[in-house]
């Protein structure tokens, strides 16, 4: 008889189901490609459904289920009673986050011994694991713990005022050691700064507040949780309570004043935020958060942050009240514009208009969404977001003395 297990992953926004019988993969399918509507913290039934179909099992023929964390938006105790009760006679095996990256990739690849490098902004507190894989077996080597991450400073959980003080205090040694630190300004920052809070968190609002409102914090959830529990809907039913819980705690949070004032002009985190660049070039590499399309590109390196410091002096209003084709806020601007990392003829031209307009040779970018490896462009533009790599090898700058990487700028020793 086979032996059959269930692979579990990205819960909290892009959950996936596989399955792999006899030590092979035989099935995989992403929920985004079976429904149409997200089940955010909820098990991917259509996902699930799907790949046992794909793969000719049936449920009870799961011999072990592995999920991948984090598989919760609290405690983890609730998902896996809810786990037990649909596979009672199944072993069930909960993987480290990191763990998962460079088993999905080590254990699908054609290998017997490689060194992984799994990168995330926050995974499990780490923003990076270093692995040697030999065999059937992935073993850690070096990790690096936030906030030395791949990703957005702001909207990522509580590190936000942390690292940004971190990294500008970094400038001054790094200049003194012959490098550079260099903070590219990212979407969040602007949006946050300017009032959108839409995608703040409770961890967020917290490192801003006091060490008084701290403490008195878990109480205040305590109670806030006895009464949501015992609140009932008009028809009588007690309704679902960990997605009120926290909603209750995003909007309760202490903190919020806090954050306000120290991201306004005034202030001391303000004024370092609202001097980030927005482009960066060095030799023949541009980097950016977003991509640069050839009508931003014309303006070069200098006319972009010029502009970007224009808009900080207009933009006294709130996010939403900017113009929708802003520097800040239009979609194909060099905040918050993917296109030019697909695989299409229109990318490319647009890439090399861009490219020539610059100068430059590559393109690098962090404000990617890609599910997998794969190169940009012959080369020519790599985008770095989370966890994900693509055409690695584009990147000419020595790995031996990147302490971490921020918004697809690097953080070095030395040179």
């Amino acid at each position: 008889m086979p032996r059959i297990l269930v692979g579990l992953g990205g819960l909290l926004s892009d959950a996936a189901c596989c399955v792999v019988k006899n030590g092979r993969l035989v099935s995989a399918v992403e929920q985004s490609k079976v429904s149409h509507w997200g089940r955010h913290s909820q098990f991917p039934d259509e996902a699930f459904s799907a790949a046992l179909e794909a793969a000719e099992v049936e449920p009870a023929e799961i011999e072990c289920v592995a999920i991948a964390r984090p598989f919760a938006q609290g405690s983890e105790s609730a998902a896996q009673l809810e786990l037990r009760s649909r596979f009672p006679r199944s072993e069930i095996v909960v993987v480290e986050h990191h763990t998962a990256h460079a088993a999905s990739a080590y254990y699908a690849s054609n290998f017997d011994s490689a060194t992984v490098l799994s990168v995330d902004r926050a995974g499990d507190f780490r923003s990076a694991v270093l692995f040697e894989g030999s065999g059937n077996r992935l073993t850690p080597v070096r990790e690096l713990y936030f906030p030395d991450s791949l990703g957005d400073l702001f909207n990522r959980g509580g590190g936000a005022r942390s690292a940004l003080t971190l990294l500008e205090r970094l400038k001054r040694p790094a200049r003194k050691a012959g490098g550079r630190v260099t903070v590219l300004l990212g979407n969040h920052e602007v949006m946050t700064a300017l009032g959108n809070e839409a995608y703040c968190t409770e961890e967020e609002y917290l490192s801003f507040a006091s060490a008084a409102e701290k403490r008195a914090w878990p109480a205040r959830v305590q109670r806030a949780a006895r009464r949501l529990y015992r609140a009932t809907s008009p028809s009588g039913h007690v309704l679902p309570f960990e997605p009120r819980l926290s909603t209750w705690k995003a909007l309760h949070a202490p903190g919020r004043a806090e954050l306000r004032r120290s991201l306004s002009a005034n202030s001391k985190l303000g004024k370092a935020l609202r001097s980030l660049p927005v482009a960066y070039q060095r030799e023949h590499v541009v980097y950016v958060h977003a991509c640069l399309l050839p009508q931003w590109a014309e303006l070069g390196i200098d006319g972009l942050n010029r502009a970007a410091e224009a808009a900080w002096a207009q933009s006294r209003r709130r996010y939403l009240k900017l113009p929708k084709k802003s520097l800040f806020r239009s979609s194909d601007g060099p905040l918050w514009d993917r296109s030019l990392i697909e695989r299409n003829r229109r990318a490319a031209a647009e890439l090399t208009r861009s490219l020539r307009a610059l100068g430059v040779r590559r393109m690098v970018i962090g404000h990617t969404q890609t599910k997998s490896v794969k190169g940009g462009q012959e080369g020519r533009i790599l985008g770095l977001h989370q966890n994900r790599f693509r055409q690695i090898d584009a990147v000419h700058i020595g790995f031996a003395q990147i302490r971490g990487i921020q918004h697809g700028t690097f953080k070095c020793r030395g040179s």
